[in-house]
């Protein structure tokens, strides 16, 4: 479910409803129906665009890509369509929640 792997998500980067939706250009109030399970969104629509594109910055900009790439499964060294394109992938498939984390 799109608002588990949300949490897992936030909860891994350690980042709070209102700074992501500020990275993603997102009212905190609409980030926060998501994150709860109020709404569940289209995986093509333009607020999950904007939710892992932010996510990407947030982990950028915090020196986390190592931790959001172990958790999504992305490889550190691809580029940041690359990165987006795991983040998309790892919220919308059914795959294990999160992987442990081991030496980061």
């Amino acid at each position: 479910m799109f608002a588990d792997r949300l949490e897992a998500l936030m909860s891994s980067l350690n980042v709070n409803n209102r700074d992501l939706a500020s990275y993603s250009e997102l009212d905190p109030s609409s980030l926060s129906r998501l994150h709860n399970g109020t709404r569940i969104p289209a995986p093509k629509s333009v607020t999950v665009k904007k939710i892992i594109l932010g996510t990407y910055r947030y982990a950028d900009d915090t020196d986390n890509l190592n931790v959001l790439c172990h958790v999504t499964g992305a490889d550190i060294n691809s580029d940041q369509d690359d990165i987006c394109a795991s983040i998309s992938a790892w919220l919308f498939v059914d795959q294990p929640s999160v992987p442990p984390l081991r030496g980061i």
